[in-house]
């Protein structure tokens, strides 16, 4: 028996989604609380939540294995 999952290199596959979560429902965490950003950065930044601060570069960036 193959032991990756549809070509997929690793063993075990850990996911942040329940595990009954039915193919093609949509399902979103709930935000956990942080300690929030000061008002100014926030602001800057358009959310209060320091781990949702993702850096943007304004092109595909490409996929390295």
């Amino acid at each position: 028996m193959n032991d990756n999952y549809m070509g997929c290199p690793f063993k075990s596959v850990t996911s942040a989604f329940p595990p009954e979560t039915p193919l093609g429902m949509a399902y979103v965490p709930f935000q956990q609380w942080e300690e929030t950003l000061p008002e100014n950065t926030a602001l800057e930044n358009g959310t209060i939540f320091p781990s949702l601060v993702l850096p943007f570069v304004g092109k595909e960036v490409p996929y390295n294995d």
